[in-house]
């Protein structure tokens, strides 16, 4: 008899335990919504991440958006929303088989650009410093990593959805579909790795233009994610090379 009322005992234990447990070990979460909160949770408490990026146009995106590869370092946001980030890219346009490889940054105050053809560091507060491919360059920064409101635009959405799970460079991922309204955009699409609720992939879906009868969208992935890295230095800080000569001239 008294080990029957033992066993009861720890039954009862045993189910009070499942019935207040968030969720079961291994089960994936359903809601959007949730996951999306969750990585907006995340994202705020991430101060310095460095990661490589690929960045590329799918559909008729493939016709006006170049392909951008490189080593990536982002930082919380300074005063005034100015970025900090620090990034080797090589940018390769629709139609050229060229790439052009440029080492650029911000400290929080100043941007700059390192041309080693001219040897050159061009430096300013204005982002125009950055040259003419300043846009392209800026493609592969995930500005959620230590943004002040990491999807807070994406959490108003009268529609999130959840779609399903990916792999992404071996990442176990959620797949969220973010309706966008008020924008050139139709939707974003986020892939949140189910173990640190951080994205690893960003797809952005626009509407057909010049005269295309597909969307349009814009993917970035990144891998080798590595939070708050250790370094010697501030890695946004310019650094001058020997040699370079230092100027507030935009690069062309």
């Amino acid at each position: 008899m008294v080990r029957v009322r033992g066993l009861f005992n720890m039954a009862c234990f045993v189910a009070s335990v499942a019935m207040f447990a968030p969720t079961t070990l291994g089960e994936d979460l359903k809601d959007g919504k949730q996951i999306l909160e969750k990585s907006r949770e995340a994202l705020m408490k991430v101060k310095v991440a460095s990661y490589e990026a690929r960045y590329l146009g799918t559909g008729a995106a493939k016709d006006w958006v170049p392909q951008v590869d490189g080593r990536v370092i982002v930082g919380s946001t300074a005063e005034f929303d100015v970025p900090r980030f620090f990034c080797d890219v090589s940018i390769r346009k629709t139609g050229s088989e060229e790439s052009k490889k440029y080492t650029a940054g911000c400290d929080g105050n100043e941007y700059y650009l390192l041309d080693a053809a001219a040897k050159k560091a061009h430096y300013d507060i204005d982002p125009v410093v950055l040259g003419s491919d300043s846009r392209n360059i800026q493609r592969v920064l995930v500005r959620e990593f230590g943004g002040k409101n990491p999807l807070d635009a994406e959490l108003k959405s009268e529609t999130i959805e959840l779609k399903g799970t990916a792999s992404v460079e071996g990442e176990d991922c959620y797949e969220v579909y973010v309706a966008i309204k008020n924008s050139s955009q139709k939707a974003t699409v986020w892939h949140i790795g189910k173990k640190d609720f951080l994205p690893r992939k960003l797809q952005r879906v626009y509407p057909p233009r010049d005269g295309a009868t597909e969307d349009g969208i814009t993917e970035l992935v990144i891998h080798k994610l590595v939070l708050d890295p250790k370094t010697d230095k501030d890695p946004f800080k310019l650094v001058v090379p020997e040699g370079y000569q230092a100027t507030d001239e935009f690069a062309p």
